[in-house]
């Protein structure tokens, strides 16, 4: 009897122990979770932030020029809110369909850099001659601009769903 009794008392006690450290590792899962969607969430933030940024850099450099902007000037605007280093948080951070987005829109971006230095933009969305200049600004932002929602969409996605 007393052998059916110590048999009875370990295996409640594995058991309780086998359950408490099934809960705990639930648990440690789940607070893993909640930390990686925080740092997703900041993340992607940051990354938005920065193309923003730089995206309105990029216009205000190009009006104050009256013509194309100088290679330096344009990388000094491309560069002023560390995009490429919110690029790479982004890329060890998201789902393989954000980090494709989140590239596609960084190249846009940077086309949008080259066009400036090629050519003269006329960046203003109020402008009212539909001359090469806006035509042109137009053809360079609208990709981006396209690509920058899908990033959105994306973010959004990856944030919401799983």
């Amino acid at each position: 009897m007393e052998l059916l009794t110590l048999v009875g008392t370990l295996t409640g006690a594995v058991l309780g122990v086998a359950s408490t450290m099934a809960a705990e590792a639930f648990r440690a899962r789940r607070d893993r979770r909640a930390r990686l969607d925080t740092v997703r969430r900041d993340g992607y933030a940051r990354y938005l932030r920065a193309l923003a940024r730089t995206d309105a850099a990029l216009q205000e450099a190009a009006a104050r020029r009256p013509g194309p902007l100088g290679k330096d000037e344009a990388l000094d605007a491309f560069r002023s809110e560390d995009l490429l280093g919110r690029r790479y948080e982004v890329g060890l951070i998201a789902s393989p369909e954000v980090g494709r987005a989140a590239d596609e829109a960084y190249r846009r971006l940077r086309d949008i850099r080259e066009a400036m230095i090629a050519t003269h933009l006329e960046t203003s969305t109020v402008a009212t001659r539909d001359d090469n200049r806006t035509t042109t600004w137009r053809a360079v932002h609208r990709p981006y601009v396209t690509a920058l929602e899908e990033l959105r969409e994306a973010m959004r996605r990856d944030i919401q769903g799983d």
